[in-house]
């Protein structure tokens, strides 16, 4: 565990965790992605990915959609990656799922990253 030292009596140290915190990005490329197909997902193409670190390990992780429903679904949301399935999308459409993650450390203390987006955009 890493963290801060502190002085407890009888010269005992302990370890005192560090702030838990969480940051999140989209990783695979710029936003939008260009799809050729009214159906799919970004599973291994474009993903969310969130780190935690601070706090007590190990860490869960929570993904929550920010935007209102449309043709674009957050999947995969109870880990450090998620990623976004679409359907029914027109030629010329563009689809945004924005997002974001909140890590629970081993104590039970949450953080929560800002929110981020990914794009889709269908081009035939």
């Amino acid at each position: 565990m890493s963290g801060i030292l502190q002085a407890v009596a009888g010269g005992v140290t302990s370890v005192v965790a560090s702030p838990l915190n969480c940051f999140a990005s989209v990783t695979g490329g710029s936003v939008p992605l260009h799809v050729a197909s009214a159906a799919g997902n970004t599973n291994g193409v474009r993903m969310f990915t969130a780190n935690g670190s601070g706090g007590v390990p190990p860490y869960t992780y929570t993904w929550s959609r920010q935007n209102s429903a449309n043709k674009t679904v957050l999947e995969s949301r109870t880990g450090p990656d998620a990623y976004v399935s679409w359907s029914g999308m027109l030629v010329g459409e563009y689809q945004s799922t924005t997002a974001n993650c909140e890590v629970r450390d081993a104590s039970g203390a949450t953080a929560t990253s800002s929110t981020i987006v990914i794009g889709i955009q269908r081009d035939s």
